[in-house]
């Protein structure tokens, strides 16, 4: 096995690519200079450099995940909260971020994902379809409260 070792520049050249591809977040940064064995010195370096250089925004990286999560994957905040915390995003840049989806868009999204699911349970009992449809919407990352308000409807 050939182990590559690059200098701070080569390792800068790379991840400005890597980052100008889509919004990455720091720990997806650090991860991935890790992966070109990066040593702990030169880490901090090129993170600078990619702040710097404006190629790395957490703020920039949390707006973008939520728009994509919710609009392109119909996401429920929950779910979207649960990513963003596991890429070690602050608490409060990510209440701001969710707050910024349209409450009337998201409740739509929701009864537009519940039609759906309805649709494709034909002939199942309706006690039955509903707690499928219900399960559903929770594994997309919707709250229960609006859950129930939906299929209430």
């Amino acid at each position: 096995m050939v182990n590559n070792f690059y200098s701070v520049e080569e390792l800068i050249k790379k991840l400005c690519a890597y980052c100008a591809y889509r919004d990455r977040s720091e720990l997806e940064v650090v991860r991935k200079l890790r992966t070109l064995n990066a040593s702990e010195s030169q880490i901090p370096r090129v993170i600078q450099f990619l702040r710097d250089e404006k190629f790395l925004d957490q703020r920039r990286f949390v707006s973008s995940y939520v728009r994509g999560k919710f609009f392109q994957n119909k996401w429920g905040r929950h779910k979207i909260y649960q990513g963003l915390k596991a890429q070690k995003i602050p608490e409060k840049m990510i209440v701001r971020a969710l707050n910024e989806i349209p409450s009337q868009e998201y409740l739509e999204t929701m009864r537009e994902l519940s039609q759906k699911k309805w649709e494709s349970l034909p002939g199942l009992p309706r006690s039955e379809a509903r707690k499928k449809v219900y399960q559903y919407l929770l594994s997309k990352g919707y709250e229960s409260y609006h859950i129930l308000e939906v299929l209430d409807d």
